[in-house]
């Protein structure tokens, strides 16, 4: 992922949290967002999901929701 924030200095604006998954499946925060799998993005924009990646990371998957934060 630091690869695509680096792409572009507005994605830069983004507040990227990470969690490890051996540590939290199974959390509250875990829970509480639906995340079952590794691998998963869930992206917000004023406080509500504006989508979620699972089981990708490549750029082509993820940068939408970049672009859609920032717009």
């Amino acid at each position: 992922m630091s690869a695509l924030l680096e792409s572009n200095i507005a994605y830069q604006a983004v507040t990227v949290m990470v969690a490890d998954w051996d540590r939290h499946r199974g959390s509250d925060i875990a829970k509480a967002l639906d995340v079952t799998h590794q691998a998963t993005l869930v992206m917000f924009k004023g406080g509500k999901e504006i989508g979620r990646v699972a089981w990708s990371s490549s750029q082509e998957a993820i940068e939408p929701l970049f672009k859609a934060a920032i717009w």
